[in-house]
């Protein structure tokens, strides 16, 4: 949560601030709602956005909301769940269990990855990823 404080000290003095993390603000900034986001948080809400309409597409069952995602986001302390590096613009939501082989879209299944894990994990299972990784 960003701190009143500093909001008002960034409003007085025109500076723009994310209105997610509270980051200052440079050039990798992008004009959205009613306030500005950083390229990050930006990437985490596009990604989130894309799957939650991918899933009503397919019809999936189950659900999640923003919260959940961010607060999975810090279980993982903001690092892929396979190769634990650091997330930014590379976040996704990975199904633990995958949709095709008879997985959720509850928040239970999912996990946060980068592109490349994702990629390379394709339909297999978390235990099979990790042991093919090992």
């Amino acid at each position: 949560m960003i701190d009143g404080y500093w909001k008002l000290y960034c409003w007085i003095h025109g500076i723009k601030i994310c209105r997610k993390c509270g980051e200052r603000l440079d050039k990798d900034f992008r004009k959205r709602h009613r306030g500005y986001l950083c390229v990050s948080c930006l990437a985490r809400i596009h990604n989130f956005e894309q799957l939650r309409r991918y899933c009503i597409k397919k019809n999936m069952e189950g659900s999640y909301g923003l919260e959940q995602w961010e607060n999975k986001l810090k279980e993982y302390n903001y690092c892929c769940a396979y190769c634990h590096q650091l997330l930014g613009d590379n976040t996704t939501a990975d199904h633990v269990i995958p949709i095709s082989r008879g997985g959720t879209n509850f928040i239970e299944n999912i996990v946060p990855s980068c592109k490349k894990c994702n990629s390379r994990k394709y339909t297999k299972t978390a235990k099979e990823f990790n042991v093919k990784c090992q």
